[in-house]
């Protein structure tokens, strides 16, 4: 019995796949180099790394495998995802919006002191896209294809599922990051982030510029961070 092909197209573009499957080793090594560490918050350094590789991982696979119904380590070139010409220009709107919602909340970025835990801080960008747009967003959108649609424009139109699901993976991102607690409007500011990065996934699908904007942003908090705390 022959199995059935698909024209499906992967989710991820070449560069999207190998900045995830980057970010993903980074965050691993970081993790098993750290958390079995005699110190409480290098071994706390250690098991969010490897969480945040888990994310990576899981972003690499389980669109795909919902997709296709198998498991693909790499997909072949046919299957990739093209590189849509206006990614960096989608990029630039995203960064420029995730910077507005950091100005707007006074949002001041996890500082780091080790080149070790900037290198897991930058690379925590493509990997926290992959589990929280890639996979939590591309399942409510495919759960809410055959849905009714609210009309938001006469081009635009949304299903409750989707809403649903941009609340949820926003809510979820949010709590990732509660070693912001001690100061909620940094927490509201990563949850209005979180939206930002849903909505503009939900509505050009690219994940690509999600994690390239992801990845810019956080390169540029560490380096401000990292730069004082040296200085």
């Amino acid at each position: 019995m022959k199995m059935r092909k698909t024209n499906a197209k992967s989710i991820h573009t070449k560069l999207g796949f190998y900045l995830i499957l980057i970010a993903g080793m980074i965050e691993l090594y970081l993790g098993l180099r750290y958390m079995f560490s005699d110190i409480p918050s290098d071994q706390r350094f250690g098991i969010i790394s490897i969480l945040e590789s888990m994310f990576a991982f899981s972003g690499l696979f389980i669109p795909d495998l919902l997709i296709y119904k198998r498991l693909r380590l790499i997909p072949s070139n046919d299957e990739f995802k093209p590189l849509d010409s206006n990614v960096f220009a989608r990029m630039i709107i995203i960064f420029i919006t995730l910077v507005l919602i950091q100005v707007i909340f006074m949002f001041v970025p996890m500082t780091v002191r080790t080149y070790e835990k900037a290198l897991a801080v930058a690379f925590a960008g493509p990997s926290e896209e992959a589990l929280f747009r890639g996979v939590l967003i591309s399942i409510f959108i495919s759960m809410g294809s055959n849905s009714e649609k609210i009309t938001i424009t006469s081009k635009i139109e949304i299903s409750v599922i989707e809403i649903i699901g941009i609340i949820i993976s926003s809510m979820l991102f949010m709590l990732l990051h509660v070693n912001y607690s001690s100061n909620p409007s940094l927490l509201v500011a990563v949850f209005f982030s979180g939206v930002a990065l849903a909505v503009f996934y939900w509505k050009w699908r690219d994940l690509t510029a999600c994690i390239l904007a992801h990845l810019v942003l956080n390169i540029i908090n560490v380096i401000q961070t990292f730069y004082v705390v040296i200085l």
